[in-house]
């Protein structure tokens, strides 16, 4: 399922979700760790990298359409 928000800012999301932005830029910023470089990395080092992003991507967007979903059904 692609979810409705990504993209979006923080405070649409969290009015999407009827939650205080602040809590979802907490949430976001605790959940986003920065970006290493990869020069220097051998390519199995790189492709492991990009796949942990894709997958932490992955799994925000989860964690956001399982909140969004809750939130319908209450």
């Amino acid at each position: 399922m692609t979810s409705p928000i990504v993209g979006e800012s923080v405070k649409v999301v969290a009015d999407e979700l009827g939650i205080d932005p602040g809590r979802l830029s907490k949430w976001r910023q605790k959940d986003c760790s920065p970006v290493r470089p990869t020069e220097g990395l051998a390519d199995e080092q790189r492709e492991i990298k990009r796949l942990q992003k894709e997958l932490k991507e992955a799994q925000l967007e989860r964690d956001m359409d399982l909140m969004l979903t809750q939130r319908l059904l209450v």
